[in-house]
């Protein structure tokens, strides 16, 4: 997931995709996204190219927004 390629700089400037809102919290939580491929043996994880996320949740209706914490400069 790219920041820049979808349009998005940061939470502040957009506006949720649920209500509209453009007031979003900082949850201070940092997760990262792990790609994962199915196979004939089960679900198989790819943590080399897993990729350090923030999340941000929308203060009226409570949806959570990721970002790249890289792009963001918070990692």
């Amino acid at each position: 997931m790219d920041d820049q390629e979808f349009g998005r700089t940061h939470p502040a400037r957009i506006h949720c995709p649920q209500c509209g809102s453009r007031r979003f919290s900082e949850t201070g939580q940092i997760f990262a996204l792990v790609p994962m491929s199915k196979t004939d043996w089960g679900t198989r994880l790819h943590p080399d190219g897993s990729i350090p996320v923030l999340s941000y949740q929308c203060n009226q209706c409570g949806h959570i927004l990721l970002y790249s914490a890289k792009t963001l400069k918070r990692i």
